[in-house]
């Protein structure tokens, strides 16, 4: 059994993934997600394993959590395989000892070992859905931030703008924020500069909407998310999946796969 970590941080206003080229067949040359083989004599349980992972890479102080558990004869040529996949947020300096950083829309022209591009498509689809209901963008930050940036890191990973009002009322009733004492100064007024409380992930009472008349405009439905087509113009029978971002739907379980469309899709 083994560990495959998505490795995500927000630099420049656009999502990067941490990738390393793999050295070895099956997949030589082929670039690979941070992962390691669990070892019963080292690892007393999966914490242990995700923590060993995390310090190889130099990520000892990044956001870490469970996407799900992955097991068949096909993804890899070997035989049978079972991994378990964690989405890892990282500050935009993000301190990784090993790897290379690439961007999101560089992905579709590298040739990636396994099925680690299914394992990254399910890494985002966490990220995105979850960000409409709790504060998990906030960890794609660094230690200090403004408003205007944690706004901007919610538009970003949910693919929408946002109303700044009600944004910012959710986060203030959210107390999450701890105000520094400082201030950050540029071209416009000094901006106050803010840290998270807790380093866990809090939950909104509410999901997340975006500003809907923009976001009709960008061809995006009134939630944000992409309006779904049918390949060849072609409607199933009945629904395959529902938003769970859609008003008045109940939040996802823990567990969440009822609610969630195909991996890949956003």
């Amino acid at each position: 059994m083994s560990l495959d970590m998505v490795v995500l941080r927000l630099r420049e206003e656009r999502l990067e993934l941490l990738l390393e080229t793999r050295d070895r067949p099956p997949f030589a040359h082929c670039w690979q997600l941070p992962a390691l083989r669990i070892d019963e004599t080292r690892d007393r349980d999966l914490d242990a394993a995700r923590h060993r992972l995390l310090a190889e890479w130099g990520l000892e102080h990044c956001y870490s959590e469970q996407v799900c558990t992955l097991g068949n004869l096909e993804r890899d040529p070997r035989g049978w395989s079972t991994t378990l996949v964690y989405l890892c947020l990282a500050d935009p300096d993000g301190g990784a000892v090993r790897g290379r950083w690439h961007p999101l829309d560089d992905l579709p022209g590298l040739q990636l070992a396994f099925d680690h591009g299914k394992l990254v498509a399910m890494g985002l689809e966490r990220l995105r859905i979850k960000s409409r209901y709790s504060t998990l963008p906030l960890h794609l930050l660094g230690a200090e931030f403004t408003l205007s940036e944690v706004q901007r890191a919610f538009e970003i990973v949910l693919q929408t703008p946002m109303n700044t009002a009600a944004f910012r009322k959710r986060l203030h009733r959210a107390d999450i924020l701890v105000d520094t004492g400082r201030k950050r100064t540029g071209k416009q007024r000094p901006a106050i500069l803010y840290r998270l409380e807790t380093p866990c992930c809090v939950m909104f009472d509410q999901v997340m909407h975006g500003c809907v008349t923009t976001a009709r405009a960008r061809g995006l439905s009134a939630t944000g998310c992409r309006r779904w087509e049918p390949r060849g113009g072609h409607w199933p029978s009945a629904p395959k999946w529902r938003v769970a971002c859609r008003r008045h739907a109940p939040l996802p379980s823990a567990r969440g796969s009822r609610w969630l469309p195909k991996a890949g899709w956003m």
